[in-house]
């Protein structure tokens, strides 16, 4: 959350979720079909049709880390508003 929240567009590039997904989720030959399936789905999953990241205000982080974590485990809810709330609060630290 911090990390995401924290972003310096200008300094890291992570503008969009495909910039986001590509750092952490490198691509190569083999993974494109993977990792363009993850962009999409995080497009679906936060409602930022253009892939732009709007800002890292907490709405924008939560709906960001949620997806992440909920593709990444492969089902919805992973992450509740409690525990987000928690995480949230020790980034702040």
């Amino acid at each position: 959350i911090k990390q995401i929240r924290d972003a310096d567009p200008g300094r890291y590039g992570i503008r969009s979720i495909r910039s986001l997904i590509e750092k952490y989720s490198p691509v190569n030959d083999n993974s494109r079909p993977i990792v363009e399936s993850y962009i999409k789905y995080l497009i679906s999953h936060t409602g930022f049709n253009t892939g732009n990241i709007p800002d890292t205000s907490k709405e924008t982080v939560k709906k960001l880390v949620t997806g992440i974590a909920d593709h990444e485990n492969g089902r919805s809810g992973v992450i509740s508003n409690k525990m987000f709330e928690f995480s949230w609060l020790l980034s702040l630290t």
